[in-house]
């Protein structure tokens, strides 16, 4: 058995719903430049514009039954980068949120408790960090012989134990 699939117009600017033999409405929304779920008001300059009411619920469900979930960006200077939960490779795996890019690989992940884990570059933060019962491991930290003139630093003490800091008054 098939369906044929129509708009009722001729394809152009503006998005129509797609409809079948007995002109039952579908979700989807199609034109000449880009298509809509749950909507024909596609947002200017977007190949893709979903729009429903879910309340709390999330709009848009990425699945999978294999190991990794994820959407793709891929802009005008060709690195892929990937956002999704899962995957394989150093650091991802079940229960795990990531940010993966394909001259880096896994980038940052976020671990089912909440742990944030940067596995390439760094962490650059313009403002205040506050922090909790904050704990510091520094692998491969300089001597204090390199340090600046001690004229410019506030001593912490650390527990080389627990990695708990303390101020040193």
């Amino acid at each position: 058995m098939s369906i044929d699939l129509a708009v009722p117009g001729p394809l152009g600017g503006n998005a129509q719903f797609v409809q079948d033999q007995q002109n039952n409405q579908s979700p989807l929304a199609i034109s000449t430049t880009g298509v809509g779920i749950g909507t024909a008001s596609l947002t200017p300059n977007m190949a893709l514009t979903v729009s429903g009411n879910v309340g709390f619920a999330p709009l848009v469900a990425v699945s999978t039954p294999g190991p990794e979930a994820a959407i793709r960006y891929l802009n005008g200077d060709s690195l892929a980068w990937h956002v999704g939960s899962g995957g394989q490779g150093p650091g991802l795996g079940p229960k795990t949120f990531f940010f993966w890019n394909q001259s880096a690989g896994g980038v940052v992940t976020i671990t089912a408790d909440g742990t944030m884990n940067v596995l390439k570059g760094g962490l650059n933060v313009n403002g205040l960090i506050t922090a909790n019962n904050l704990k510091i491991n520094v692998p491969n930290t300089a001597a204090a012989a390199a340090a600046p003139d001690s004229s410019r630093l506030v001593s912490l003490m650390v527990d080389p134990e627990t990695g708990e800091i303390y101020l040193q008054r």
